[in-house]
């Protein structure tokens, strides 16, 4: 990997706003991936090289005091993949040149907010808090294999995964020969919300929280190493009470 960056940190409007952002572009040489290939191979995963690779992307953050009570910031990151050049082993496995990277959303970005207040009854601090996070699309696995392991289900199963699959306009080989359009299963996007509400006294805090506020299922990771896709989610709403005492102060 060789990667390439400029960047900036700054502190603006007498410090109450901090802007970092980096830019960046990366060349991957021999990228590798995990492979299974039961039809063609054996029952093993194993390791090759898949080829070439280049990244271009954009991170930034910031962090903004409009009061001294108001806390307000985010993330945002742009992502350009491509695969640049093929190990030619894998012709008909991987997906083609030109194709994106895996786990790899052109967009992805996150806001907060914290407001603080005093809570003179208890002698303490009080505070709620938002949190929001986007991730785009994506590709999952590097093997083009989604349209072949969709059959599979048929058969086994007599119906697909209504997964959501993306044709990458090349070819992949299933077992005894098959010819299957090259395809990958897709991340769809999605939005998480997280809320809280908390006070702290001295060296006690205690928060009421709930975590994926909108019981958001996202499809985080769609294994394809096996004849059908294993597919990890995030957790769904989670609701909680927290307490927290601070031992070093």
């Amino acid at each position: 990997l060789e990667n390439y960056e400029i960047g900036m940190k700054s502190d603006l409007l007498d410090r109450t706003l901090r802007f970092n952002a980096t830019a960046y572009y990366s060349e991957i040489s021999d990228l590798q991936t995990s492979r299974f290939d039961p039809s063609n191979v054996a029952f093993l995963v194993f390791i090759e090289n898949v080829g070439d690779a280049e990244i271009r992307g954009l991170d930034a953050e910031f962090s903004w005091l409009p009061t001294p009570n108001l806390n307000i910031g985010g993330a945002i990151s742009l992502l350009d993949t491509e695969i640049t050049a093929l190990n030619p082993q894998l012709q008909g496995v991987a997906v083609p040149e030109g194709s994106e990277l895996p786990f790899a959303p052109e967009f992805s970005g996150s806001l907060r907010a914290r407001y603080d207040f005093d809570v003179p009854a208890l002698g303490g601090r009080g505070y709620v808090s938002g949190n929001a996070r986007y991730t785009g699309e994506s590709k999952s696995g590097i093997t083009g294999n989604a349209f072949f392991v969709e059959d599979t289900a048929q058969l086994l199963y007599g119906r697909g995964t209504g997964l959501k699959i993306e044709s990458e306009g090349g070819e992949f080989v299933g077992g005894g020969g098959t010819v299957f359009d090259s395809g990958r299963y897709v991340h769809e996007d999605y939005i998480l919300l997280d809320v809280a509400v908390g006070v702290e006294v001295n060296d006690w805090r205690a928060e009421l929280f709930v975590d994926n506020l909108t019981d958001e299922r996202a499809d985080l990771n769609i294994n394809t190493l096996e004849f059908t896709p294993k597919v990890v989610t995030n957790r769904p709403r989670t609701v909680g009470l927290r307490f927290t005492y601070d031992v070093s102060r």
